[in-house]
């Protein structure tokens, strides 16, 4: 496995094998696995911001996971305040045309449509390009 491979090689908190960790946290909520996502989706997203800071896309991109498997647990609130944190951060660093950027802000939008409502239109500010 890709994981394993760059763990036992470049170490477990290196960014490559940070990447791919946040791959396989993808992977598993696809696959339903919701909660071995999230757990993977947090790890991956403290040691990013420990290593790597705030500000580096690697770091936004998790934060947009993470946000995105606690909408899908429920924990709307939290969802909400990361998922608006990196939308903003993903804009400022990236600027809005990034695909970071933009991914960040569709899932703020589900997110938002999830607490709200699926009738009511979501508006982000500022728009997305």
């Amino acid at each position: 496995m890709v994981l394993e491979r760059a763990s036992s090689t470049l170490g477990a908190t290196h960014q490559t094998a940070l990447a791919c960790a946040s791959n396989l946290a993808v992977i598993l909520a696809r696959r339903g696995e919701r909660a071995a996502a999230r757990e993977r989706s947090a790890w991956v997203a403290k040691q990013l911001h420990e290593r790597l800071g705030e500000a580096h896309p690697f770091a936004v991109a998790a934060d947009v996971n993470l946000a995105d498997d606690l909408a899908a647990a429920g924990e709307h609130g939290r969802a909400l305040e990361l998922g608006e944190g990196a939308y903003a951060r993903a804009r400022s660093i990236l600027g809005e045309g990034h695909p970071y950027a933009v991914v960040a802000g569709a899932n703020l939008a589900a997110s938002r449509r999830r607490v709200r409502g699926r009738r009511q239109r979501i508006e982000l500010d500022p728009p997305m390009p």
